[in-house]
């Protein structure tokens, strides 16, 4: 038997009792995976507004630096930037010495030249 189903929100064609109830289960199911998508839509939206205020962060300020030890930080940089260029490797140069920056290099370089005889 057919049943005519009369809702002006709702358009659906007449249909019988089963073709309804399988049309029901169809739409609660779609429902339900329209519910998992929006869960997964709204944490996004979240986490995208949260990436704005972590760019809002300032970078470290700048420190200075006292005129005696300008040279010294200066010649760091320049052991950091070295190493970071030929070795691909990076060293913090507030925390590594001269001396540790100069041992480093020496044995990145003895490593480099290990290498190059074995082959």
């Amino acid at each position: 038997q057919e049943t005519a189903v009369s809702n002006p929100d709702i358009s659906l064609p007449t249909a019988t009792g089963t073709l309804i109830s399988d049309e029901i289960n169809e739409l609660k199911r779609q429902n339900k995976e329209l519910q998992k998508r929006l869960v997964v839509l709204e944490e996004a939206r979240a986490e995208k507004k949260a990436v704005p205020a972590q760019a809002e962060k300032k970078s470290e300020p700048a420190y200075d630096v006292p005129d005696q030890r300008i040279s010294e930080v200066a010649e760091r940089l320049k052991y950091t930037n070295d190493i970071l260029k030929r070795f691909g490797k990076a060293y913090d140069y507030r925390s590594t010495t001269l001396k540790e920056f100069k041992r480093i290099l020496a044995d990145l370089e003895s490593k480099e030249e290990n290498s190059k005889e074995l082959n």
